[in-house]
């Protein structure tokens, strides 16, 4: 990770989650089917209740080791995405002018 140029908190969450899944399923993270990796994420999700950037992150550091360390890209299906914002509301010139004219009325 270092020869990739990693930052020391990139390298530390990705152990982090490989170390994780290990021990989530009492074996070597490299014999783990992609179900098993997709299941684990959406255990993090749903039952640990971890936010959609933790997810993301241990997402990035399984792929990372599945990429390049086990040298053996398992495709799993990891799409978490934080929900929609709602957009404010954004009023046109006209009603602006309306409102404007009708305060200046009062």
């Amino acid at each position: 990770m270092e020869l990739r140029n990693l930052a020391r908190e990139t390298q530390r969450g990705y152990l982090s989650a490989v170390k994780g899944l290990a021990q989530h399923y009492h074996q070597s993270p490299d014999s783990l089917t992609k179900d098993e990796i997709e299941n684990y994420l959406l255990y993090l999700k749903n039952e640990k209740g971890n936010t959609t950037g933790s997810c993301g992150a241990v997402a990035a550091g399984l792929r990372f080791f599945y990429t390049h360390v086990v040298d053996q890209p398992i495709p799993f299906d990891c799409q978490i995405r934080r929900k929609n914002r709602k957009l404010p509301t954004v009023f046109s010139t006209i009603w602006y002018l309306q409102s404007q004219t009708e305060c200046a009325s009062l």
